[in-house]
């Protein structure tokens, strides 16, 4: 992370076979948290199963107005069928020094819910 601080980002964490939030009305975001959702392809999907709190490795896709993020993860699905908040942590970092001060992190929080076909 960076002393830039964490954005968070309401309404946008969304998982399952192809799943899709229901988005906030309106995003502002940093241009460099804007940046992270556009360029980075996997993000750490944190749910709650029956076991407790559970975090994996999943790629994403962010739709361009950065209100909903497409999560494919079919593990993650029962726990998001059960309990549809989650939460998508998304980061820049090199692993090199520089990344205390460069690197962003992103903490998308929200509803989940389950898109069929085409968007």
């Amino acid at each position: 992370m960076s002393g830039h601080g964490r954005n968070h980002v309401s309404g946008c964490a969304a998982a399952g076979q192809e799943q899709r939030a229901a988005g906030a009305a309106t995003v502002h975001l940093p241009s460099e948290a804007q940046r992270v959702l556009q360029e980075q392809r996997f993000g750490v999907l944190c749910t709650q199963g029956e076991e407790g709190p559970y975090a994996n490795l999943v790629a994403f896709a962010a739709l361009a107005d950065l209100r909903v993020l497409l999560i494919a993860t079919p593990r993650k699905f029962e726990n998001l069928r059960t309990r549809a908040q989650a939460a998508l942590l998304v980061e820049d970092r090199a692993n090199t020094a520089a990344d205390l001060r460069h690197a962003w992190a992103v903490s998308a929080l929200g509803r989940t819910r389950e898109v069929q076909g085409e968007l």
